[in-house]
């Protein structure tokens, strides 16, 4: 039995798979795909990991703008 792991996958986004044996003697509709959903970053690696550092978003973002100026906080 072999197995390959899925390379370069994205955190927080969702996926369908289809898991088929190899070499099959079935029709591969047979085998039903399934979908699933990576976590995110600071769920697999803690928030302050710098490897999460370019998935960082802001809790909260307030956007305000008087004339041309604008402010964002």
């Amino acid at each position: 039995m072999e197995s390959q792991p899925f390379l370069n996958m994205k955190f927080e986004t969702d996926y369908f798979v289809k898991v088929v044996p190899f070499p099959s003697i079935k029709n591969e509709s047979n085998y039903h795909p399934f979908f699933f959903r990576t976590r995110a970053c600071d769920l697999l690696l803690q928030p302050d990991n710098l490897a999460c550092k370019p998935f960082w978003k802001p809790r909260n973002l307030n956007i305000s703008q008087h004339g041309s100026d604008m402010q964002v906080s």
